[in-house]
């Protein structure tokens, strides 16, 4: 399977899961599936995740997603999946709805301010 159908079929299962209601609606989801909060990054990190992981024989990390597509350059991939496994990390951005809904809710972060 090629990676461009791969990725097309990830987006056609998320449009089946699109969603639409008030905020409040969506905060007493999202206080109960944590999932639905994850921003683009996050989401494509999983995505690639959850095609599993091997190792190669020097050690390094093959990841399945890219096997019948990409060759040879298993140092960047890595380093692709590193980021997309960091970028969601900054509080400022997961945070962001919190500051919406209620800004007391969160001490000290300059977003809310």
């Amino acid at each position: 399977m090629d990676l461009v159908k791969r990725l097309e079929e990830y987006r056609d299962r998320e449009r089946e899961i699109q969603w639409e209601g008030t905020f409040a609606q969506y905060f007493e989801i999202a206080t109960k599936k944590q999932e639905v909060t994850r921003l683009a990054h996050e989401r494509i990190y999983h995505m690639i995740m959850d095609s599993g992981v091997g190792t190669s024989r020097t050690g390094e990390p093959l990841f399945n997603f890219f096997s019948d597509e990409i060759f040879g350059i298993e140092k960047p991939l890595q380093q692709i999946v590193e980021y997309f496994h960091s970028a969601p990390s900054d509080w400022k951005f997961v945070n962001a709805s919190y500051c919406l809904w209620d800004p007391s809710v969160v001490v000290n972060q300059p977003l809310c301010t």
